[in-house]
């Protein structure tokens, strides 16, 4: 079937995904001040996001399409 994604086809959107929640959530956090390394904050909370991305996704994508 063509609307079958591949695993790492998946991963890649979660992915993709993640990292524009974090592009939402980085000015917010600089908004309230945040000492350190900028780079590691969006760092951080990416990693946070992709994590939770992937696993919620899964569990939330159908299993047809997976």
């Amino acid at each position: 079937m063509h609307n079958q994604q591949s695993h790492s086809e998946q991963d890649a959107d979660l992915d993709r995904f993640a990292a524009e929640l974090t592009d939402a959530a980085y000015p917010v956090a600089l908004k309230y001040g945040v000492s350190g390394s900028s780079i590691d904050l969006e760092l951080e909370i990416w990693r946070a996001l992709t994590e939770l991305v992937r696993r919620r996704g899964r569990e939330l994508l159908p299993r047809n399409s997976r």
